[in-house]
């Protein structure tokens, strides 16, 4: 993953098929500066492939729409063995939720399978996003 002036890049590539039922953890955090400490204001388990199969339009709806726009990415579940990318991605304006005011945020995305925090639990990606917003 690289970040060239606020725009994202990235590359996965699959060794398996990701099976139906791959989840997001979205959690956003507000601090007063870059290192911290930071609190969290928002957090939530995202099912990947309902929202993608999903017809309503929601923040999770345009980000994947913007997301598939900037890249290849997968469209349908389960996901095939491939190699997925994203170039020059910028979150913009109709991205970012309404409640977000000016200041520095921490991003956490954890995308995995099974149930969050039990034996199930399965890690794939973690990426972890400090900025500023304006």
């Amino acid at each position: 993953m690289s970040r060239v002036e606020n725009r994202i890049s990235c590359l996965m590539r699959t060794r398996i098929t990701i099976p139906a039922g791959v989840k997001f953890y979205i959690s956003l955090e507000r601090g007063l500066d870059r290192a911290g400490p930071y609190n969290t204001f928002f957090k939530s388990d995202v099912d990947f492939c309902k929202v993608i199969s999903s017809y309503r339009n929601n923040l999770f709806k345009r980000w994947t729409h913007s997301l598939e726009k900037h890249g290849h990415m997968p469209t349908h579940c389960p996901w095939p063995v491939d190699e997925y990318y994203l170039g020059d991605w910028q979150l913009t304006k109709d991205l970012v939720p309404p409640f977000m005011v000016a200041g520095i945020y921490r991003s956490k995305v954890i995308t995995y399978l099974g149930t969050f925090g039990s034996d199930s639990y399965e890690k794939l990606i973690e990426c972890v996003v400090i900025s500023q917003y304006a």
